[in-house]
């Protein structure tokens, strides 16, 4: 079986960098690590929270804009900052052995996703590591490099990956312990919707994945 994972929130908790990095923009501690992940995880874009907390301008929300997108995937930021998932790397390791495993995620840099993969999982356990790098859907990024069938999955924490997986026609699993709530999550309707790693495992065991 083919199994493909998101990166970022899925298998990878990257939201100590991006908190320290909002928190350098725009030069304010006001919101607390927890408070400002509570907001985020009720689907408030970057650009909505930005205009409702700290009344920015058009002018000041492109500057922004800007400096994250040079700054969010500095190596040094994201080899230092990123950790993974809770209990994900053991799981990660047995579904290798009989199945096969992908990221698609939407990084800007291919190969600093691939090597931040291998330092953190190592590299033989995923077949490819893919990256949209903000000119591709996920969805065409997936179409032109995996040869997928409706018994696949795709793992996902936002939105777009369920609704991915949905248009491929391969099975959906939500995990809520990413970028969205639960609640949140719920509204787009996955095949599965799970809080822990052991979720996981019973919903892809479902899938008849070969632990």
């Amino acid at each position: 079986m083919k199994i493909i994972f998101d990166l970022d929130g899925t298998l990878v908790n990257s939201q100590r960098r991006l908190y320290n990095l909002f928190t350098e923009l725009t030069e304010t501690n006001e919101f607390s690590y927890e408070r400002y992940w509570s907001i985020k995880r009720e689907r408030i874009t970057q650009r909505d929270f930005l205009i409702k907390y700290f009344d920015y301008s058009e002018d000041q929300l492109a500057a922004f804009r800007g400096r994250w997108r040079q700054t969010v995937e500095e190596e040094e930021r994201v080899l230092s900052e990123d950790f993974p998932v809770e209990g994900i790397q053991s799981v990660i390791a047995s579904l290798s052995k009989n199945n096969e495993l992908y990221i698609v995620t939407n990084r800007q840099k291919t190969d600093l996703a691939a090597k931040e993969v291998d330092f953190l999982f190592g590299k033989c356990y995923f077949e490819k590591v893919l990256a949209t790098e903000q000119k591709v859907s996920k969805i065409d990024l997936i179409r032109r490099n995996i040869s997928f069938g409706k018994g696949d999955c795709l793992v996902g924490d936002t939105g777009e990956d369920v609704k991915t997986a949905q248009k491929l026609g391969i099975h959906s699993v939500a995990v809520s312990w990413g970028v969205l709530s639960e609640k949140i999550l719920s509204g787009y309707k996955p095949d599965f919707l799970v809080g822990d790693i052991a979720e996981l495992l019973e919903s892809l065991s479902k899938l008849e994945v070969r632990l």
